[in-house]
C-alpha cells in the first residue's frame, strides 16, 4: 500500500470523473490536495495553513524566499508528514508548481495531461519553458489520447516517458436499457466553444424537418447556453430541444434510457482548447447507445466509423446532420451498431483496465 499525492486545482466536482475515478479507486492511501495551483486544501482536513504551515510560512518567507514560495514549503510539510512516495499531478499546467516540492524532497512525479493543458494557445506559451522542466524530471507522463501523445512529443516531451491511458468507463452504464423506441437524440457536455452544441442544434434542425418525431436532450450548462436557447428560438425548435441545464448522474442515465444515439460535435476552439477522450462518449458506449461524433482528439481512438457509429470532420454540420438521418431512418442499424459501442469499450477501454494502467505507474515509480 503506497502513500499518494494527487494534485488538482479544483475540488472535487461532478464534471471531473475522471480525477473522482482516481481518488476512489487506486490502490494506495490516497492525500487529494486541490484549491490552487498550489493546493491549499487536503480533502478530509481543511486549509492547510496549520501551526505547521504558519511556522513553514515565516520560514520561507524570511530565510528560504527564492527557493520555494511560502505555500509551496507549506505543502512540502504536509507531504513529509503523510509520508507520500509519489506525486499524482492533475493536469499539465498544474505540474510546473508542483515541480520544486517534488525535486526538494526528491519524489516521483506522474503528470496527467487532460486537454486545455495540451493545446490551449495561452497555456501553452505561458509554459513553454516549464513544461520542458518537467518533461525532464517526470519519471511518467499519461496522456488520454494518441492525438495528446502526438502534441506533447511536439512539445518536447519524449517519446518513451509517455503512457496513452484513455479514461474509463464505469460498468453500471452497461446495466441501463435505451429503449430505442423513438428518435430521441442526446448529448452530455458543457455548453462551451469545444463542445459546439450550436453546431449539433443546427444539424438536427435538418433532422427535425423530416421526422416530426425527433427529439434533441441537451444536457449541460456554460457560456454558450443564451446563444443556444436564442438559436433554437431563431430555428423554431423550441418543442423539439430540450437544454436541460446541469444534470445529475441519474438524470443522465435516465435519458440514456430514453435514447437511442449519442451525438457530440467537439472542436479545437479559436483559443486552441480541445478534449481528451472524452468520458461522455465512452458512457454512451457501455451502455450500448451508437455514437456520431466528429473526427476530434481522442474520438476516433474510441469510435469505430461504420460499426459503433459515424464520424465526421469538425464543423461540417451537413456531414453530421446526414449521419442522424441515417440513424433515424433505421433503427434496427442503431441497437446494431450500440451492442458492438458496448462490446468495444468494456474490452478495451474499461474504468479497471484504466486504473490498473495508472496504478503499475505509480508502483513503478516508488519500487524504482
Amino acid at each position: 500500500m503506497y502513500n499518494l499525492a494527487i494534485i488538482s486545482p479544483n475540488p472535487i466536482t461532478n464534471t471531473e470523473t475522471f480525477i473522482i475515478a482516481h481518488k476512489n479507486l487506486l490502490a494506495g492511501n490516497i492525500f487529494y490536495f486541490h484549491s490552487g495551483y498550489i493546493p491549499t486544501e487536503l480533502e478530509g482536513h481543511g486549509k492547510l495553513m496549520s501551526n505547521i504551515g504558519k511556522k513553514a510560512y515565516y520560514f520561507a518567507r524570511y530565510v528560504l524566499r527564492p527557493m520555494l514560495k511560502p505555500a509551496q514549503h507549506i505543502l512540502k510539510d504536509f507531504f513529509i508528514a503523510k509520508k507520500i512516495q509519489a506525486v499524482l499531478v492533475e493536469f499539465g499546467d498544474v505540474a510546473p508548481h508542483i515541480l520544486p516540492i517534488c525535486k526538494a524532497l526528491k519524489l516521483p512525479m506522474i503528470v496527467h495531461f487532460h486537454g486545455y493543458d495540451a493545446y490551449m494557445y495561452e497555456v501553452l506559451a505561458q509554459n513553454k519553458k516549464q513544461y520542458l522542466d518537467v518533461f525532464t524530471y517526470a519519471n511518467d507522463i499519461v496522456v488520454v489520447s494518441q492525438a495528446m501523445k502526438k502534441q506533447l512529443i511536439e512539445l518536447g516531451c519524449p517519446e518513451g516517458k509517455i503512457t496513452v491511458n484513455p479514461c474509463g468507463a464505469q460498468a453500471y452504464f452497461a446495466t441501463l436499457t435505451p429503449h430505442f423506441t423513438q428518435r430521441n437524440f442526446m448529448a452530455v457536455g458543457r455548453l462551451v466553444p469545444k463542445k459546439a452544441p450550436h453546431f449539433t442544434i443546427q444539424a438536427f434542425a435538418k433532422v427535425a424537418k423530416i421526422y416530426p418525431d425527433a427529439h434533441l436532450w441537451i444536457g449541460g450548462k456554460g457560456s454558450l447556453a443564451a446563444y443556444c436557447k436564442a438559436l433554437i428560438q431563431e430555428l423554431g425548435l423550441e418543442k423539439r430541444v430540450t437544454l436541460a441545464g446541469y444534470v445529475t448522474p441519474a438524470q443522465i442515465c435516465e435519458q440514456i434510457n430514453n435514447s437511442f444515439c449519442f451525438v457530440q460535435h467537439s472542436i479545437r476552439s479559436e483559443d486552441g482548447d480541445s478534449e481528451g477522450t472524452p468520458i461522455v462518449i465512452l458512457e454512451a458506449g457501455v451502455a450500448a447507445l451508437p455514437v456520431i461524433a466528429t473526427q476530434h482528439a481522442g474520438i476516433p481512438d474510441i469510435v469505430i466509423h461504420g460499426e459503433t457509429g459515424f464520424l465526421f470532420p469538425e464543423k461540417d454540420i451537413e456531414a453530421m446532420s446526414a449521419y442522424m438521418l441515417q440513424m433515424a431512418e433505421n433503427m434496427d442499424l442503431a441497437k446494431k451498431m450500440g451492442k458492438k459501442a458496448q462490446k468495444h469499450i468494456l474490452e478495451n477501454f474499461s474504468i479497471e483496465k484504466h486504473i490498473k494502467t495508472l496504478d503499475n505507474i505509480i508502483k513503478k515509480n516508488i519500487h524504482h
